[in-house]
Formats: C-alpha cells, structure tokens, sequence
C-alpha cells in the first residue's frame, strides 16, 4: 500500500475523540500548540506511515526528521505484514485451538477444546491437575485468561457450564516454569518473544523481548506487564523494563530482580524452536512467537500472525533516539 492509500484508510477508521486526546496529550508534552501538533501528525503520516498512537508511543515530537526515519511505524510494519504473510492463514495463528494442533510439537502440555457436549472429555482432562488456564478461542493481549485453581472448584460441571458460557475457549495446563524465570516474577509466566522473517530463503530473528507480568496472571504488555530488549545472539537482557506509561524498572517492583544483564536459560534452544517453528507455514513470513521456559523444555505459548510494533521501540529501550527498522528494511 502506498502511503497516500495508508493515510486514507486511516482517516476512514479514525476514533476522532481518541485522536484529539492524542493531540492534547503530545501537544501538552510537546509545548507546541494543538494545530501544531495536528499537522506535524500528518505530517509524519505522510513521510513516516506513523499512525498517531505512533507519533505518542514514540514521542515523535522529541525528534528529528532523521530519527523518525528509522522506526518501525505501523504502516511499515503492515507492509511487511502484507508482503510475507497470506492473508487466508491467520486463522491458523489466530485461533488457539488450531494453532496448538498446528503447532502440536512445540506446544508442550496438554490442552482441550472446550466442547459444551462433552463434559466428560473435560472431566477427564482435569484429573491429576491442580491449576489450568483458560483462554477464549481467539482473543489476543492476554484479554479473557483466567487461572483456574480446580481446589477452588470442587463442582467439575459447575466450572464447565461457566467456562462453556464465556463462547468458544480452551484449557490447557499450568506451565511450571524455570527458576530463573520465576526469579522474575513469580505471579505470571514470562516468556521470551521472539520476531522471525522467513524469506523463503532462510529465517531471520530480527526482534528479541521479554515479558514480565506485573501483579496479574498475563505478561502481556496491553494488560499491564512489562517489557525488555534481549540481545538477539547472546540472550541477555540490555536495558531496564518498561510498561506501556514509558515507565522504566531498573528491577522488577515486586521481587527485587535486576532485568539488566539478565540472562535468559536455554536461549539457544529457544531460537532454534521458533527457527523450526517458522518454517511449519511457510506463507505466513513474519511472525512474533512466545516462548515459556520450562526446567527440562520450552513451551510454545502462542504466535502472532500480526506481530506487534509497539513493544519495539518504547522511549526508555532507545536512549539514542534511534528506532529498530534497520532490523527489517532488507525485506520489506
């Protein structure tokens, strides 16, 4: 899509009261009037493809021309979406329950259909668990998990009914993860994104995060977890963490523990998982994989057939003002 094309299909899906609150919040930041701020967002829509949640994630009106052209907006990011990617296959990254058959060596533990017909199938996949996960069929951003405690429900058809009622969802089990990711923070499991590209050619690890929870159940960073740069060929995490408010931790609030030079267990094995992995769908290019990582193996969490730009580039991650699309501009 050219960018005339990408500035007209914004302005048609455009929420115009979000859009003002963005304008007085960057305006406010900024010192620079509202029309101001208005037009340097157009602006940067033009040259940049950056949307205006873009221009306020990455406080665009803190940098220069040559600055901002070197991030990953979301029309680059949707470029390389619609290059590598076919369209037709999200559903298979999408929906959980075809990405764990999908993807069924990588996933790791066992899961179940939520079939409101067959409580028995259910019934069975409770016995010998103490905590499962449940997870509506094809939400993103961690929306609608819930951690259930089975010694907290002692009526199996009672929780079933309930989970049954939500829509289409799924249970999988508990993931025990690896002392040091624990170390982290106990409350959720963290996983390691990591970006791949497959080109046909040969597959790329372009972005490496990890996620860390922060007092709920998800690591997600839209539902209030946190997020850190890994060293792509080492695993050590570079800078602090920060969350979606751009505030940094130098350690995480509620254990203590430093992100900075961090290093992430079985890394290696991590890379050549989503390495394997990326290469089941071959039309589906670019993909954000999450991995957990458990004592004796990693655990495919899920896959994002549109990965996320937001978490690339946050404020505190890049001190010198200097975005990550030099990571990606070989293939778009």
């Amino acid at each position: 899509m050219g960018k005339l094309g990408y500035l007209a299909k914004r302005l048609v899906r455009m929420d115009v009261k979000r859009l003002w609150r963005t304008i007085r919040h960057c305006s406010k930041a900024s010192g620079k009037t509202f029309v101001g701020t208005a037009l340097d967002m157009v602006r940067c829509a033009h040259l940049y493809l950056a949307a205006p949640a873009d221009y306020a994630l990455f406080e665009f009106y803190n940098l220069t021309p040559e600055q901002r052209a070197t991030y990953v907006t979301r029309g680059i990011n949707n470029q390389l979406v619609k290059k590598l990617n076919d369209k037709s296959l999200w559903h298979m990254f999408d929906n959980k329950d075809e990405f764990n058959t999908t993807f069924a060596p990588y996933i790791g533990r066992e899961w179940i259909y939520l079939d409101p017909a067959d409580f028995d199938a259910f019934s069975r996949f409770l016995k010998g668990k103490e905590v499962i996960f449940y997870k509506p069929r094809n939400s993103s951003c961690g929306w609608g998990i819930e951690k259930i405690t089975l010694a907290d429900e002692p009526d199996e058809r009672a929780l079933f009914e309930r989970l049954c009622a939500k829509g289409e969802g799924l249970c999988e089990e508990a993931i025990i993860q690896h002392p040091e990711m624990m170390r982290l923070f106990p409350g959720s499991v963290n996983t390691v994104r990591l970006v791949t590209v497959n080109d046909g050619k040969e597959v790329s690890i372009v972005f490496a995060f990890l996620r860390v929870g922060n007092g709920r159940v998800v690591d997600n960073l839209n539902s209030g977890g946190m997020a850190a740069p890994i060293d792509p060929e080492i695993g050590i995490v570079t800078h602090p963490a920060a969350d979606k408010d751009y505030k940094a931790y130098d350690a995480h609030p509620a254990t203590g523990t430093a992100f900075v030079g961090f290093q992430i267990p079985k890394f290696d094995e991590a890379k050549s998982l989503v390495t394997e992995a990326a290469q089941v769908i071959p039309r589906m290019g670019y993909v954000g994989w999450d991995i957990a990582i458990g004592n004796d193996r990693l655990f495919l969490v899920e896959a994002n057939s549109y990965p996320g730009h937001d978490i690339l580039q946050l404020p505190p991650h890049v001190p010198d003002k200097i975005g990550l699309k030099g990571r990606i501009e070989r293939f778009l």
